[in-house]
């Protein structure tokens, strides 16, 4: 039996291997496309509504004491919003960042990012800059976050919420 490696130097093995790796590279680069490409309206019905509200708070670096006791200052209330929906595909529920007047029953549009974020690889480690990115298509998901969801009647958008 023969050694496969052998009268193979380990060159031919780096540049079989950076030529492979640029070749994904260029794979990807060819696939990506814009967030907004990317932004799909999923239209479905609201089957159940939950919203929850929290408080949150903060203490400055600055005004830290150890051992002792800190200062804490209110931020505010925050407002999530998980909507049970019926869809063509495989999405069952939303999360959605504040309190969108819907109810059981309704027609909503939610714009979802349908994409994830992929990296390029690399043989050579940057400590100063992150590998490039690019946004690829990926399959909806059983929960999504959406950006923005329209409320429609009879086809007509009655109302909008966006996602900050």
């Amino acid at each position: 039996m023969t050694d496969p490696l052998e009268g193979v130097s380990v060159d031919d093995l780096f540049e079989s291997a950076r030529h492979e790796t640029e070749k994904q590279n260029q794979d990807l680069r060819a696939r990506a496309k814009t967030k907004e490409e990317l932004t799909v309206g999923l239209e479905c019905t609201v089957l159940e509504v939950n919203g929850y509200q929290g408080s949150t708070s903060f203490t400055p670096d600055s005004e830290m004491v150890i051992g002792g006791s800190s200062p804490s200052y209110g931020g505010g209330h925050t407002y999530q919003t998980e909507i049970k929906v019926k869809s063509k595909n495989q999405v069952e529920r939303l999360n959605f960042n504040g309190w969108p007047h819907l109810e059981a029953g309704d027609t909503i549009r939610a714009y979802i990012l349908k994409g994830q974020e992929e990296y390029e690889k690399s043989f050579e480690v940057d400590l100063h800059h992150n590998p490039l990115s690019h946004w690829v298509g990926r399959e909806y998901r059983p929960v999504e976050h959406p950006s923005k969801i329209e409320k429609l009647r009879d086809g007509k958008v009655v109302a909008t919420y966006h996602n900050k």
